[in-house]
C-alpha cells in the first residue's frame, strides 16, 4: 500500500509541476512560467530523493514506477491544460 501512496503523490507532483508550462505553452505569461520551469527542473529529483530516502524505491522496478507516475502526471496535465486553456498555441 504505500508504493500505491508513493506513485500517487509523484503523479500529483507532476501535474502540479506541469501546469505551469502548458499554461505559458498556450498563451500565459508571467511569474507563473517561471515557477513552472523551476518546478520542472527540481521537483522530479526531489521525488527520487524522497522516495530513495524513505525505502520505497527499490531497484529498477522503483526507477521504473517513478518515471512511469512522473509521464502520467504529464499526461493528465497536458489534458487539464487542453480542456481549461484549449490547444497549444502555435507561432
Amino acid at each position: 500500500m504505500p508504493i500505491l501512496l508513493v506513485v500517487s503523490a509523484i503523479s500529483i507532483v507532476a501535474v502540479i509541476a506541469a501546469l505551469p508550462g502548458d499554461w505559458a505553452r498556450r498563451g500565459g505569461s508571467g511569474n507563473v512560467v517561471a515557477f513552472g520551469g523551476i518546478a520542472n527542473a527540481v521537483l522530479p529529483g526531489l521525488c527520487f530523493w524522497a522516495g530513495s530516502h524513505f525505502g520505497v524505491i527499490h531497484g529498477v522496478a522503483g526507477f521504473a514506477g517513478v518515471v512511469a507516475a512522473m509521464i502520467a502526471g504529464n499526461v493528465f496535465a497536458d489534458r487539464i491544460a487542453t480542456h481549461v486553456w484549449g490547444t497549444v498555441a502555435h507561432d
